[in-house]
């Protein structure tokens, strides 16, 4: 029997458990002094602190911070980066789901970011989830709650965000956004959470017309694209919604389209970040023979 072991992390990274300035995270740094660009890596609605993404990520020669969903409320973890010395003064930020949400809205605040990753987020915030910034809740759209529906006992939400209304006061205040920041977006075309197709077609149109810079980039799979080889996932329950929802996608193509999505986001971050660190090569494959007693 062959044991195959797939190694994300690379085995020079420094993993550095953070809990200072009023926030946790998980920081995974090059070896060596810098400065290199760094980026924020947050989730979506599952909540707590992930760290696969940014720790492959780092191991591509970027500074990455990990953090859990977080308020607004003055964004340490953009003061604590920029403080330290191995890092340059670009800084990326990426998000997924209702992440890539926030990761919008926080691009609308502080000039300090210069790249967005966005990973099939909605185009507005819904009355799905309060999100609060200096405790005032902020203007949501309002979900179009018949439109929920079920595939085989599945719960899907993606018609019912699309069809959400909002006004203009929960619009996002694109006008707001650095004429410096760049913008990625990769939506999937089976997401059964997230309207992404329409959703990126939307933020497309808005982000053109205050001539801010964005890349597009659609896929076959469903709603959480992962980086490469990690599982695509049809079905999950949601902790949140307190029930299985459908995310769409077929494994195979789904997986296609994450090799593909990673190595394009990863040439994005270094195009509007500057260069990343050069990691030394190393086995990302393993192969070991185990002996059977049958």
């Amino acid at each position: 029997m062959v044991s195959i072991k797939k190694h994300w992390m690379h085995p020079k990274l420094e993993r550095i458990e953070i809990e200072e300035d009023g926030f946790c995270g998980t920081l995974f740094k090059p070896p060596g002094d810098g400065p290199w660009p760094a980026i924020i890596d947050i989730s979506g609605t599952g909540g707590g602190l992930h760290e696969h993404k940014g720790s492959m990520l780092a191991s591509e020669g970027f500074v990455v911070l990990c953090v859990a969903f977080f308020q607004y409320k003055n964004l340490r973890p953009i003061k604590w980066l920029k403080r330290q010395s191995f890092t340059t003064d670009r800084l990326g930020i990426q998000g997924v789901s209702y992440g890539a949400t926030i990761v919008i809205l926080l691009a609308t605040r502080y000039p300090q970011i210069n790249a967005v990753v966005a990973i099939n987020g909605p185009h507005i915030s819904t009355d799905y989830f309060n999100v609060r910034e200096n405790k005032e809740l902020l203007p949501q759209a309002i979900l179009a709650v018949d439109l929920f529906y079920f595939i085989n006992n599945i719960f899907a939400s993606d018609k019912a965000i699309q069809h959400a209304k909002f006004d203009d006061e929960a619009e996002i205040p694109w006008n707001r956004i650095h004429p410096d920041t760049s913008f990625r977006f990769v939506a999937s075309l089976d997401d059964l959470v997230s309207p992404s197709v329409f959703s990126t077609r939307y933020m497309l149109k808005c982000l053109k017309e205050v001539g801010r810079e964005v890349e597009v980039q659609f896929v076959s799979g469903g709603h959480i694209v992962e980086p490469p080889y990690f599982p695509h996932h049809d079905v999950v329950f949601a902790k949140f919604q307190g029930c299985c929802c459908g995310y769409g996608g077929e494994a195979i193509l789904h997986g296609t389209s994450q090799e593909i999505s990673w190595e394009r986001t990863i040439k994005f971050f270094r195009r509007k970040l500057g260069p990343s660190a050069k990691m030394p090569d190393w086995n990302r494959l393993s192969c070991i023979d185990v002996k059977s007693n049958l």
